[in-house]
């Protein structure tokens, strides 16, 4: 009973991080990636998992592909807008980097 709980939860640990990466970068972890974040000890675990997700119809990925595990409904423009709203915020960054320099270029006498 034990071990079908823990497969479970392996499972459910898995599933969700595959979701919350994909939200966040709009492709797929690592093997590794998978392993370090749901604290499994092995890539041969993770991959026994992926394989289940997949014939199952939860994920989807090209074999011959790193970073290619995608979950199903999670469309492509899902995808773009996580990939636009990445540019936009490093666009911020640029932008408040630069009001900084220059302020900084102003206090300190140095101007291009």
């Amino acid at each position: 009973m034990s071990n079908k709980k823990r497969i479970t939860l392996n499972y459910q640990r898995i599933f969700e991080f595959l979701v919350k990466y994909t939200r966040k970068y709009g492709y797929g972890p690592s093997t590794r990636e998978i392993m370090e974040a749901t604290n499994i000890s092995s890539t041969c675990v993770v991959w026994y998992y992926i394989n289940r997700l997949e014939s199952e119809g939860r994920i989807t990925m090209d074999h011959n592909k790193r970073r290619t595990i995608q979950v199903v409904g999670y469309t492509k423009e899902d995808r773009i807008k996580v990939l636009q709203d990445t540019i936009e915020y490093q666009q911020t960054v640029i932008d408040e980097l630069k009001i900084k320099l220059s302020k900084y270029e102003e206090n300190n006498g140095n101007t291009k």
